[in-house]
């Protein structure tokens, strides 16, 4: 700032200014002797001039800048005040989103003391902030994990990257937890010393999956050992081994370690380095070919240089992450060396019987006949002790003979079937189809491979049958000729691997289904409730910072209301996840909290009943699946029945825990529901059930309600 004065104002500052201002030696009685008063006069009168014009000038200067340092410093603390305030909000929404987050946050010190955490981990942890800030965190670790939660907080202060792992919680939690736990280490600046910052994400449900599958991947590995038949897994590119049974190292003499080096193309047979032998195609490419299903039937070489015929049948599998082929190998070796022999036996009868004519002698005739007698004898053995039912047909579909095996597989005996057709042996359906099978073959003069359902004994058993047409010296067909081979077991399994590979599919889709769900809703729940809440909090207390008034007590009021429904809004996002009560208080409590819950979100009453479950405590496990069924299928009431009252009972009965909630709603068909893989509230409940040793049914009918049973066995978590 700039001052300018006039002449008459200077002159004015001259006329006031003190006069008692003098420069030079201090004033005694010697030199004020020795001075005229004309000489004092004049110097008094000079240095008050001079005095009066400086001072006032560079007062004034000093006065402008101490008023624009001032100016510049009420600016520099309203600027401070405003970034003050901003600091504020910003820790404070920091604290909002680090209590309120869906992740448990934990700070430990260097020996795994509980320093802070947030809402989110002291609900995992199952106790109060206050009271878990200093006690060790390992006690809430389950013992076996301990040394894996010390040996990770080791690697976490030798890195500089965040650490992974997973723990589960132990028994003290009030409920056994998976979590993962990525912990980054940090140095503090008093002493150097370590803390751990750590978050804890909730991964139960992935694991429960993860336990379900690997219980099919179990069954499934079982059923693969213990099949009697070859079976390997092959790369489908590749076709090398990946896996194989014991049947198969036994069939083909190699020890699992030389078939894994080997590929499915090293057991076929060559003649002299030509295409390997197949003797039929299941499809485009044979085994080697895209489609599932059955590949043909191929001569396989073992390690001893034997042959083996073998059935190959495969289904695409996923394995260790590769796309492979599931192959049943069936051996029909020994069938294969009956339809031989069969026809070298008839072709000799043949030979036999066109050089027996009236030009041969006695003694011709003689070794003629005992030759044939012979034939039909050897022929007779191999066929009653083959491992095949086979039988011999005229061109009319009249038996002329069958093996022992055809008596026990088919149910009637030699002597009742010969002569007859099969009209006069079995059911008229299952008659008609034998007979069109055989009028192809004496048709075409082809043979004719191909599986038939027949009801044997009140049994339906699955048969592979081929035949094949007998031709005599010149060509012409004058009988069929069948083997047939009970693949009825083999149908079973490969029926189960095929059920088990969906359910392997179906249960790694619903796996990542679960984990999608679970952040889509967690991330819903925090945008749409508590973001909002926070926005409109935020911008509540901005407005009474900037525009202080005297309905400061309104605004502070309106804020309290806000933070409230957000402790609401937190409160129903937590009990949505997990209701405290449940491990707390058990099982009873936690449904008598969510019932009333219930009909006040859905307008639908419950009638509850128990027996046994008072005062009782089961297995952290028993109790969450019995929560989650009772959770389950009231919703399923809620979105489906259409009705205003539902039953639920609950009783605990020696060593099981027997749950049942009905319905006099709509209806559907249960067996529709279970193969819908789009619906994963009857699978979830089945799968829990099924973890637990026990058993669902569902009773329901269109238009006649619906009734869920649930049997848990206690003492099997």
């Amino acid at each position: 700032m700039t001052i300018r004065r006039t002449a008459g104002q200077f002159k004015a500052l001259e006329l006031q200014w003190p006069s008692a201002i003098t420069y030079g030696m201090p004033r005694t009685k010697a030199t004020k002797s020795k001075r005229s008063p004309a000489l004092a006069q004049k110097r008094r009168g000079c240095s008050r001039t001079v005095s009066a014009r400086l001072r006032p000038l560079e007062l004034r200067r000093v006065v402008d800048e101490l008023q624009a340092q001032q100016e510049q410093l009420q600016a520099e603390n309203e600027h401070l005040r405003a970034n003050q305030r901003d600091l504020e909000a910003s820790r404070s929404r920091y604290t909002d989103l680090y209590d309120l987050a869906p992740v448990g946050y934990l700070h430990l010190n260097a020996t795994g003391l509980l320093l802070d955490l947030n809402l989110t981990a002291a609900g995992m942890l199952g106790g109060d902030r206050v009271h878990l800030v200093g006690l060790p965190f390992p006690i809430y670790v389950s013992q076996l994990d301990v040394p894996k939660l010390l040996d990770h907080l080791s690697q976490a202060k030798r890195s500089r990257e965040p650490v992974r792992t997973e723990l589960m919680l132990g028994a003290r939690c009030g409920e056994l937890r998976w979590v993962q736990m990525v912990t980054m280490a940090m140095r503090e600046s008093e002493g150097r010393k370590t803390v751990f910052h750590a978050a804890l994400m909730d991964i139960s449900e992935r694991k429960r999956a993860e336990q379900a599958l690997l219980a099919s991947e179990k069954q499934y590995r079982l059923l693969f050992e213990r099949n009697p038949h070859p079976m390997w897994i092959s790369n489908r590119a590749t076709l090398r081994f990946l896996a194989v049974n014991d049947a198969a190292i036994s069939s083909y003499g190699y020890t699992r370690k030389e078939f894994l080096a080997m590929t499915a193309k090293d057991l076929r047979a060559r003649p002299e380095g030509a295409v390997p032998f197949r003797y039929h195609d299941g499809g485009p490419g044979g085994e080697v070919g895209a489609l599932p299903g059955f590949a043909g039937v191929w001569k396989h070489r073992t390690k001893a240089g034997t042959f083996l015929d073998v059935e190959i049948t495969r289904s695409p599998v996923v394995f260790e992450g590769q796309a492979a082929w599931l192959v049943l190998a069936h051996d029909i070796t020994a069938r294969r060396r009956a339809e031989a022999a069969l026809q070298e036996s008839e072709a000799r009868f043949r030979a036999t019987f066109e050089n027996g004519g009236s030009g041969m002698g006695t003694a011709q005739r003689k070794r003629a006949k005992d030759a044939l007698w012979e034939s039909e004898a050897r022929l007779q053995a191999i066929m009653d002790n083959s491992p095949l039912a086979i039988f011999l047909k005229d061109t009319e579909g009249r038996y002329l003979t069958a093996n022992r095996r055809f008596e026990s597989v088919y149910g009637v005996s030699r002597e009742r079937v010969v002569s007859r057709t099969d009209l006069e042996l079995f059911a008229t359906e299952q008659a008609a189809l034998i007979r069109a099978n055989d009028l192809r073959v004496l048709e075409t003069g082809q043979p004719l491979e191909g599986e038939e359902i027949f009801l044997c004994q009140d049994v339906t058993r699955t048969h592979f049958v081929s035949r094949f047409p007998v031709r005599d010296l010149k060509g012409r067909v004058h009988g069929i000729c069948g083997m047939a081979t009970d693949v009825t077991e083999r149908k079973q399994t490969d029926e189960k691997l095929k059920k088990f590979g969906e359910l392997q599919k179906s249960l790694t889709r619903q796996l990542l289904e679960v984990q999608e769900t679970e952040r889509r809703h967690i991330a819903r729940e925090l945008h749409d409730q508590l973001g909002q809440l926070l926005t409109a909090l935020k911008l509540s207390l901005r407005i009474s910072a900037d525009h202080p008034s005297e309905n400061f007590r309104a605004d502070l009021e309106r804020a309290e209301a806000l933070v409230s429904d957000l402790t609401a809004r937190v409160r129903d996002l937590s009990l949505d996840l997990r209701p405290s009560l449940l491990d707390d208080l058990g099982l009873l409590p936690a449904l008598l909290w969510h019932f009333d819950r219930y009909a006040e979100q859905t307008r639908i009453q419950v009638a509850f009943s128990h027996l046994g479950i008072e005062s009782r405590r089961f297995e952290p496990q028993v109790e969450t699946a019995a929560y989650r069924i009772v959770q389950e299928a009231l919703n399923n009431v809620a979105r489906h029945a259409g009705v205003k009252d539902a039953t639920v009972r609950v009783c605990c009965d020696g060593g099981r825990l027997r749950i049942q909630v009905a319905d006099r709603g709509q209806g559907f068909d249960p067996a529709y529901a279970l193969a819908d893989t789009r619906s994963r509230g009857l699978a979830g409940m089945r799968e829990r059930t099924n973890l637990l040793g026990g058993e669902l049914t569902v009773d329901s009918a269109l238009g006649a309600g619906t009734r869920l049973t649930a049997e848990l066995l206690l003492g099997k978590a």
